[in-house]
């Protein structure tokens, strides 16, 4: 899934925000959500794992559209996926190590594809398939879940 959006011939300035009430994520900080949305489908018990494929089937189609468009995470689903949004981050800590500066993880996941491959892995990594991006979207994520629940508003992910 990650691959296939990694590569489409895709604007290159390309992303996904996410907004909710007066919390506006950092920009195109949703650009990673299918990596975000597959890692916590590896951690969720069978009710949050129909949230995360509903929710992965509308990033899908926005994606796919490649023209400005718009999805909603409703409240109530916000409610379902704080705790395992919370849970990845957790995990994406564990596994970065003493990181907790996304840019420094983001960085690290382009270091790692220097040389001819610099501008695919960067591509690849931004889409999902970087730990380092995952994290710096997991946090934009899991503020946008706790500002619906608070506010009782749905959270919108733009396309543009």
């Amino acid at each position: 899934m990650l691959e296939q959006h990694s590569r489409v011939g895709r604007p290159s300035l390309g992303g996904i925000h996410i907004d909710c009430g007066k919390f506006a994520g950092q920009h195109k900080s949703g650009s990673a959500i299918l990596g975000v949305l597959e890692g916590m489908q590896t951690m969720a018990d069978t009710a949050t794992r129909a949230v995360l494929a509903r929710l992965s089937e509308s990033v899908e189609v926005m994606l796919q559209a490649q023209t400005p468009t718009v999805t909603q995470i409703p409240m109530n689903d916000a409610l379902v996926l704080l705790p395992e949004v919370r849970r990845y981050r957790a995990e994406l800590e564990q596994r970065l190590g003493p990181i907790r500066d996304p840019h420094t993880a983001i960085h690290n996941d382009v270091v790692e594809g220097e040389g001819v491959e610099m501008q695919t892995v960067r591509k690849y990594s931004k889409y999902g398939a970087g730990l380092g991006w995952q994290y710096f979207r997991v946090l934009d994520l899991e503020r946008a879940f706790e500002t619906s629940i608070a506010d009782q508003k749905s959270i919108v992910l733009s396309w543009d």
